[in-house]
Order: C-alpha cells, then structure tokens, then sequence
C-alpha cells in the first residue's frame, strides 16, 4: 500500500524546482522506472528519494523569488519617483504658464523667439523679428524661457 503511486510528477517539479528529464533520469539511475511524462504518479518513496536529492533546489527557487520580491519593489519604487518627478514638472509648466504677462521674452519648444502681445486663455500671440505669430501656451519652453531670462 505504501508504494501505491499517487503524487503527480508535475507537482513535484513545480516544488523542487527541476526538469521532468532531471527528475526521470536521477530515478532511473535509482533503478526506479517511471514515464516521462508530467501526469505521471510517483509514490511517497519515490518523492522522498527526490526531495532528499533536489532540497537545495527548491532553496534556490526559494531565494529566487527573494530577489525577485526586492527587485520588483526597487522597480515600483523607481516607477512611483519617475510618476512624482513627471507631476512637479507638469505642476511647474502649469504655473509658468499662468504667470506670463505681456511683454514677456519667451521661446517655444520649437526654437522660435519672441516678446509676448497678447494673452488669451490658452493661446498668446507673440512679436517676433518676422512679426507676430499665435501659439498655444503649451508650446513656450520652461526651460528655454528661464534661461533666456536669467541671461538677461
């Protein structure tokens, strides 16, 4: 009765962490014969003698899915940061683009430069060497504008 076969071989893998080859052949080499197949049923025996021979893989697997742990919250962690970063920017445009005033000196993203005639809600239109142009308040560069201004 105790060598009656119950335990899936496809559980047991899972648990230790090996290759159905691995497993089949270490048995083999035991002088047990069994399928090579993962719906095969091995008994306790069996399982036993693999446990004893395999327990250091199933710490590894163990370890593994330490890291694995660590390394996905390092991931959420720098995922949350890139998020916070991302808002303070949109926060700092938002707010430098409520505090422009007209005769501001400003430069778009795309490189135009300009002196500020007209506000509107989310457009300005601006005066520029070759006369004045209407664009979106999104399209005047933080950071281009800051430098140009601090230059000044």
């Amino acid at each position: 009765m105790s060598d009656e076969r119950n335990i899936r071989i496809n559980k047991v893998l899972r648990e230790l962490n090996i290759s159905l080859d691995r497993a089949v052949d270490f048995l083999k080499e035991k002088g047990i014969s069994i399928d090579s197949n993962p719906n095969a049923k091995i008994s306790e025996k069996e399982f036993d003698i693999l446990q004893n021979q395999f327990a250091s893989d199933r710490g590894n697997k163990e370890a593994s899915k330490g890291v694995s742990e660590e390394i996905r919250k390092e991931k959420e962690a720098l995922r949350l940061e890139r998020e916070r970063e991302i808002e303070e920017k949109r926060k700092q445009e938002e707010e430098f683009e409520a505090a422009l005033k007209v005769g501001d000196k400003i430069i778009t993203k795309s490189g135009f430069h300009g002196k500020i005639s007209e506000l509107a809600e989310t457009t300005v239109v601006i005066e520029t060497m070759s006369g004045k142009l209407k664009i979106e308040r999104s399209a005047i560069s933080l950071e281009l504008t800051q430098a140009l201004n601090k230059k000044a």
